[in-house]
């Protein structure tokens, strides 16, 4: 059970251990990826209590920086939809930003708190704020936020080494990697090195962990095409590309 002021207690003290149920053995931390960005949304009329939204970053960064990121680059965004008063009053979908300073008047007269604390952390992390008083208007926040998500994905910039049909090896001599720019235009094949040391312009190779890593140059490249495509096509034992 999740209070309506102890959620950041709650998410760092099952992060790693078995709910009461024991549907998720060792916590909800197992079902997360490294490489996948994290999304937070608290809701809630009420305020933190015993915890500051910068004492939670600061533990949850400790508990897994592979997973959410350190202080210089995190890895995950927490959104507020609080008791705070809405930022236009004529549309309540307008969301406050990081850069708006916190809300200190509170939204209708059932939210107990502003959410001070929630909203901190939503503006230390780039998040976005809400009034939580206006529920006709929460599939516009989500689809805000959605399109936040979409806006700050990136391909990333190394790739789990295909696995093999059933009775089948993949021959890493036979592995292309392509990238179409905008995702669109004629893919053009990367060039393999032998390892990073090796790397220019246009290039990947495969990591110690057996990885198809690109690289840095050609990470740049498609970190900042937010439209890139990246196929990695695979061979097996037989002749040819399958």
């Amino acid at each position: 059970e999740v209070g309506s002021h102890d959620s950041f207690q709650k998410l760092l003290s099952t992060y790693n251990t078995t709910d009461e149920f024991g549907l998720i053995p060792n916590g909800w931390g197992t079902l997360l990826r490294p490489e996948a960005f994290k999304v937070f949304i608290e809701f809630t009329d009420d305020s933190a209590t015993n915890m500051t939204g910068a004492q939670f970053d600061t533990e949850l960064l400790a508990l897994d920086p592979t997973q959410f990121g350190t202080a210089e680059e995190r890895n995950y965004v927490f959104h507020s939809v609080v008791g705070l008063i809405a930022k236009d009053a004529n549309n309540p979908s307008v969301a406050y930003d990081a850069a708006d300073a916190i809300a200190t008047d509170v939204c209708g007269s059932g939210a107990r708190s502003n959410g001070p604390e929630y909203q901190a952390l939503s503006r230390l992390t780039g998040g976005l704020r809400f009034p939580l008083c206006t529920p006709d208007f929460y599939d516009v926040i989500f689809q805000r936020v959605a399109t936040g998500v979409v806006e700050s994905a990136s391909l990333p910039c190394s790739y789990a080494m295909p696995v093999a049909p059933e009775g089948e090896t993949i021959d890493t001599n036979k592995i292309v990697v392509t990238y179409s720019a905008g995702g669109s235009a004629a893919p053009v094949s990367l060039n393999r090195v032998a390892n990073e040391g090796a790397c220019a312009d246009n290039s990947w190779y495969i990591d110690g962990g057996g990885e198809i890593a690109l690289c840095a140059s050609t990470c740049s490249v498609i970190e900042a095409d937010p439209t890139a495509a990246i196929k990695v096509l695979t061979g097996c034992g037989s002749s040819g590309i399958d």
